[in-house]
């Protein structure tokens, strides 16, 4: 094609890099298309679909990572800020303690980890019921967040 056109050789790279750019699209949307697709078949299809192409497959989060989350989820959501403070903190002092286990050892540990959610649960429902007024650190907090909002 470029041989019968007479073009400067400034826009004849132009040209071909338009053209360049053209066909790398058309491949990466083809190549997106073949992993959304593989993504939608069962696992013993993707072979067959395209034998080339990996597909993706997120991580499995282990039991005790799932329990450590949902304890920081549930302490964090606590009412008082000291509550909420000690209990992040105990958490996290817990779990780094018992990293190192046994086999054995992680099984009471996790199995203890399962009622001390279940305590951080109960306990925020009764904060719930019996709200207290608010510490010095949360009104001090509430002050600063009105001070910055104001000048807008």
């Amino acid at each position: 094609k470029f041989a019968k056109l007479r073009m400067r050789p400034r826009l004849r790279a132009q040209c071909r890099a338009r053209i360049a750019s053209a066909s790398r699209k058309r491949v990466c949307s083809r190549i997106a298309y073949v992993r959304a697709r593989a993504r939608r078949v069962s696992s013993a299809d993707r072979t067959q679909l395209h034998p080339n192409i990996q597909t993706y497959t997120p991580p499995v989060m282990s039991p005790t990572t799932s329990l450590y989350r949902a304890m920081l989820r549930q302490a964090r959501q606590m009412n008082q800020y000291n509550f909420k403070s000690y209990a992040v903190r105990r958490v996290r002092e817990d779990f780094r303690k018992n990293a190192a286990l046994a086999a054995a050892d992680a099984a009471d540990a996790a199995a203890k980890g399962q009622e001390t959610l279940e305590l951080l649960r109960r306990q925020q429902i009764v904060g719930n019921l019996f709200p207290a007024p608010p510490s010095v650190m949360e009104a001090q907090a509430a002050v600063a967040f009105e001070e910055v909002k104001e000048p807008r």
